[in-house]
């Protein structure tokens, strides 16, 4: 005869795990359909209490389809002793429906036979698994259209390597082939794939993904050329991160691989390019310097014949030639300066605070006897009291060229007025004149090394025809800009702009 005590403690036990289990638990009869017990769980499960459910049939639960209850939870019992029906929907008071997984089982009592369904609640999981694979879906997308090659592996040895399908085109990798890091280099199927950066050989801790995991930080850029196993190299960038569990611990990293191939290819022919051009560009210098300097020599030597030949006076002949050496003197002292490095002309100036209109007013006055000479007034409107930072010597010298071409070229008995403006940032000079202008076809060209508008002119102006190209030179130089606007006949305006200090310093 059983002990009565140990039948008591038993059911002491199974009383406990009945009332703590955190599934629901339904006890239904099998001849009657009523359900006889039901664990606290249920109430939280489906928003029922036990008072409405205990004493129901199972059938007229709402909770569940009715086909479900009367038939097939039924019609399988009698089949066999036990019965698994997975991925149910449920519809509990709440209203939000619930994924649950019912397992049941038949156990007599006192003769009777009982059915006891154990209902877990699955919706969590489901959702999340219904989440991850959301993600998956996406995160396969982004791989598949990625125009750069990522690696990346959850193995802190990187001992498997997954890559997408950018990576493994440009890496020369069917889509079987696998990838993964040995003690001496990356192998792919018996490939070997060298990594080299700077001439040297990569050995696989050097490797991007294995820098980002065991130095644990983003790496990169890491610039190398890769050996493929057709004998051909592709030239990637690399940058690598590590990544992290929830605790923080490196559990793998992700590389993405730039090509570099066609960018390095278009910064080549960018290079070619700029080469023949400043090729073409010197040899237009030297050509357009030696056709300036042809003449002034051609007038010296006719002098110098005439005078062997007694045909004109020597003092005639050295004046003449003195004007031309002079001329001379000044297109090379221009081709000096336009020849030197940009770098090393900016090297040479020197930065000083220069009161830009002070500077101005100082070159105008110093070329009022030359306009005096053609009856051309010159008037300096007040200007700003603006300081910049340059050389004095050399803004003289802008203001030099683009003054003294006014009055080269301005009328008799015309004017030149002289301006200046400050802005936000910046401050404005304007020289404004009413001579014979610049056509709209030479305006774009007058800062060009050489270029003379209306060559039927040049001679009666003379000039290096360096001039404007300097003004422009030394304009830069200081951060600023020079501009020229112009109508033939009527005028010319030159604004030369330099930043104010704090902006730009030499």
């Amino acid at each position: 005869m059983p002990n009565t005590t140990h039948i008591n403690i038993l059911e002491t036990r199974y009383r406990r795990l009945f009332e703590t289990a955190q599934i629901g638990i339904l006890v239904v009869d099998y001849k009657t359909q009523i359900v006889t017990e039901a664990n606290p769980f249920i109430e939280k499960l489906f928003g029922y209490g036990k008072k409405k459910i205990i004493g129901k049939k199972i059938s007229g639960l709402r909770i569940f389809n009715r086909d479900f209850t009367s038939k097939i939870l039924f019609d399988d019992l009698q089949r066999t002793d036990e019965a698994l029906y997975e991925n149910m929907e449920l519809a509990p008071k709440t209203g939000s429906k619930k994924i649950v997984e019912i397992n049941t089982h038949t156990f007599k009592v006192n003769g009777k036979t009982m059915i006891q369904c154990f209902i877990r609640d699955l919706t969590e999981k489901r959702t999340a698994q219904q989440k991850l694979f959301e993600a998956n879906q996406r995160f396969e997308a982004l791989m598949n259209a990625l125009p750069v090659g990522v690696t990346f592996s959850l193995d802190p040895t990187c001992t498997d390597i997954e890559v997408n399908p950018y990576m493994r085109e440009k890496m020369e990798m069917g889509p079987d082939i696998h990838i993964t890091a040995t003690n001496k280099e990356t192998l792919i199927t018996g490939h070997k794939y060298r990594h080299v950066v700077n001439g040297k050989s990569l050995k696989p801790k050097e490797l991007t993904l294995q820098r980002a995991i065991t130095e644990n930080r983003l790496v990169g850029p890491i610039e190398a050329e890769i050996e493929l196993p057709s004998g051909k190299h592709w030239l990637a960038e690399a940058y690598g991160a590590p990544i992290h569990d929830r605790h923080g611990k490196v559990i793998g990293a992700v590389a993405v691989n730039v090509d570099l191939t066609d960018k390095k290819k278009a910064e080549e022919a960018r290079k070619l390019a700029l080469i023949l051009k400043q090729e073409k560009e010197k040899i237009g210098f030297i050509s357009d310097a030696t056709h300036e300097l042809r003449t002034p020599l051609a007038i010296i030597r006719g002098n110098v014949d005439l005078a062997l030949r007694k045909k004109i006076a020597p003092e005639e002949a050295l004046q003449a030639i003195n004007v031309e050496v002079l001329l001379l003197a000044d297109i090379f002292s221009d081709l000096s300066l336009l020849t030197t490095k940009e770098g090393n002309f900016r090297k040479n100036l020197h930065s000083y605070m220069v009161e830009i209109g002070n500077v101005v007013k100082g070159v105008a006055r110093r070329h009022a006897g030359m306009a005096s000479k053609k009856n051309i007034s010159i008037k300096v409107a007040p200007i700003p009291g603006s300081k910049i930072v340059g050389d004095k010597y050399y803004l003289e010298r802008l203001f030099t060229n683009i003054i003294a071409n006014a009055i080269s070229y301005g009328k008799e008995g015309g004017h030149i007025r002289i301006s200046g403006r400050a802005e936000k940032s910046r401050v404005v000079i304007l020289i404004a004149d009413d001579g014979i202008g610049i056509s709209e076809k030479d305006l774009p060209n007058i800062f060009e090394r050489f270029y003379r508008g209306e060559k039927s002119h040049s001679k009666d102006f003379g000039g290096s025809g360096l001039g404007l190209s300097i003004v422009k030179w030394i304009a830069e130089a200081h951060g600023g800009s020079v501009e020229a606007q112009s109508v033939l006949g009527k005028g010319s305006v030159f604004s030369a702009s330099f930043p104010l200090p704090g902006k730009w310093q030499l």
